[in-house]
């Protein structure tokens, strides 16, 4: 996984290396976060990305359309706010990964 900085967003790119292999990242601002996982699901392999965890930082992926150098392309809404808190005991249900159609 790399990330750099382009002008007002951040590009964090992800490989997939075979059909289980996940990468994890964590966006963060002022004490409140949201936990990413991109890779693929062993048991429906393909490329996915999953917001598993937020505390404070709802984080939104949207696919963008088509693909660009051959990888797909998510967009991030972030928004502070606890509405949307997931990944812990005691709100465990955060939204289910985004898959994109491989045809």
């Amino acid at each position: 996984m790399t990330w750099k900085r382009e002008a007002n967003q951040t590009v964090i790119h992800s490989d997939i290396w075979d059909t289980d292999g996940d990468s994890f990242f964590e966006v963060s601002s002022h004490g409140d976060s949201c936990r990413v996982d991109t890779g693929s699901q062993g048991l429906d392999p393909g490329a996915s990305i999953e917001v598993f965890q937020m505390s404070g930082l709802q984080c939104v992926p949207t696919l963008r359309e088509g693909k660009r150098d051959g990888c797909f392309v998510f967009d991030m809404a972030l928004k502070v706010t606890h509405s949307s808190d997931c990944g812990s005991p005691n709100r465990p249900n955060c939204p289910p990964p985004i898959k994109p159609s491989v045809a």
